[in-house]
This record gives structure tokens, sequence and C-alpha cells, in this order.
């Protein structure tokens, strides 16, 4: 329902291995959304739950922690197709890399939405490397 970019002043990105059942369930919300059929796009192809949830800790320019799941999908693609290049373990470090470190120091941005079932919380629906851009004085 509404959406903003959000400029962390700091941040901390974490990752924990998701349960078998959580996978599971994943997978039939996945499959069960994949079944809305439209007569004018192709049929879709279910998702395939990533193994892992990511997660940011992270403050905001007023010094008030926060603490969020990254929702978003090119987080996971981020994370498979590191994995199938170096592996899980490695992906993983490389990831903790990226968004724990290079990104908070070139500029960074979350994506932040409120969805219709639960306006009064806000997700973390992107990530977003973000370079930090200062307006210059102009001349009086």
């Amino acid at each position: 329902m509404s959406l903003t970019l959000v400029r962390p002043t700091r941040s901390r990105f974490r990752w924990r291995a998701k349960t078998a059942e959580q996978i599971e369930e994943e997978r039939r919300g996945y499959a069960a959304a994949a079944q809305q059929k439209s007569f004018l796009d192709p049929d879709l192809v279910a998702l395939n739950p990533c193994p892992y949830a990511f997660h940011f800790d992270w403050v905001d320019a007023d010094g008030k922690s926060h603490k969020a799941t990254c929702d978003d999908w090119e987080t996971a693609a981020t994370y498979y197709r590191r994995e199938k290049a170096m592996g899980a373990e490695a992906a993983l470090a490389d990831m903790e890399k990226t968004f724990g470190e290079d990104y908070p120091a070139k500029g960074m941005a979350f994506a932040m939405g409120t969805h219709s079932r639960r306006s009064e919380q806000w997700l973390l629906v992107g990530v977003l490397r973000l370079d930090v851009i200062l307006q210059p004085s102009l001349p009086i």
C-alpha cells in the first residue's frame, strides 16, 4: 500500500537456515500462486524457495534500532547465482561481504513497503546499492 526508501546509518546483514517445514510451506505458497491463470500471459512456474532467510539489523537516522527480514526475490536470486558459482558456504560469506560491508560503504537504501493485510507493519522488500549524492551549494 505504501513504499519508501530508507537509508540506514548502520546495518548488519545476517542469514539463517530455514527449517524443512518453512521451505515446504513456501513451496506450497509458490505453487498456489503459480496456479493463477491468465489467458493473456503464459503459465507461471512456481519459484523454488531459498533455503536461507536473510535479515538486517539496522539503525535509522533518528538512532532507532530495527530488525527486518529481507523478503525480496532478488536477494534469494543472488544467493542461488553465487551458490551455483562457488558453493553454499562461500555464497553466504560473499553475500555477507556485499550486504554487510560493500553496500554500506558505497551507499545503500532499503525499499520498505506495507501490505494491505498488515498496513501497520513496514516490510523490507528490497536492498538497493545507491550512492549518496550530496547536493552542492549554489552561489548566491
